[in-house]
C-alpha cells in the first residue's frame, strides 16, 4: 500500500480521522482540521494517536499547494451552505478553492452530503473547475442520535489539472 496524504476538513468531534489512521496502519498520515480549538483540543485529549489535530479555517488552509491525495468532506460544506445567502455561498467557494489547491494533480475530493451532486455541481463549477465530478453513491444510515435513517450522497470528485 503507498503512503496517503489524507485530509479531513472540519472534522470536530468526528472520529473518522482516527478510524481511517488507524485502517491505514501506517500506511499514511492523516491530519484533521477544524476551526473550533475546543474541538481539536477535545480529539487530541481523547484520541492521542497518529493523526494530526490542528485548529484551521478551511477557507485559508495553511498547507502548502498539492499536500494532500485525498480530501474529505463529512458535512462540512452541509454546514456552511444555505440557500439564498450569498455570504455562505462565498465561503463556500473560498473552500472548494482552498479544496483544489491542496489536492495533487488527479487528488481525490470525497464529499459526503446530504445533497445530492445536482445540488453541488453549479457551485464546484464555478469556484473549482480542475474539481470534476466521478462517482456519487447513495447510502441510507441511521444515526445514533434519533434512529431514523436519512439518505447520504458520496460524490467523488478527481482533481483534472494542476
Amino acid at each position: 500500500m503507498r503512503h496517503l496524504r489524507v485530509l479531513d476538513l472540519g472534522g470536530g468531534n468526528s472520529t473518522l480521522a482516527h478510524r481511517l489512521c488507524e485502517a491505514l496502519n501506517g500506511n499514511g498520515r492523516v491530519v484533521s482540521i477544524d476551526i473550533s480549538d475546543t474541538c481539536i483540543h477535545l480529539m487530541q485529549t481523547a484520541y492521542p494517536s497518529k493523526v494530526q489535530y490542528l485548529c484551521m479555517d478551511a477557507r485559508d488552509m495553511e498547507f502548502q499547494d498539492s499536500s494532500f491525495e485525498i480530501v474529505l468532506d463529512k458535512s462540512t460544506m452541509d454546514a456552511i451552505v444555505s440557500p439564498g445567502n450569498a455570504a455562505a455561498a462565498h465561503a463556500a467557494k473560498r473552500i472548494l478553492r482552498q479544496v483544489a489547491r491542496v489536492l495533487w494533480p488527479n487528488g481525490l475530493f470525497l464529499m459526503i452530503s446530504v445533497h445530492p451532486w445536482s445540488y453541488w455541481r453549479p457551485l464546484v463549477a464555478s469556484a473549482a473547475p480542475s474539481l470534476e465530478h466521478a462517482e456519487e453513491r447513495t447510502q441510507s444510515v441511521v444515526l445514533s442520535s434519533n434512529r431514523h435513517p436519512i439518505l447520504v450522497f458520496v460524490n467523488a470528485l478527481r482533481k483534472t489539472s494542476a
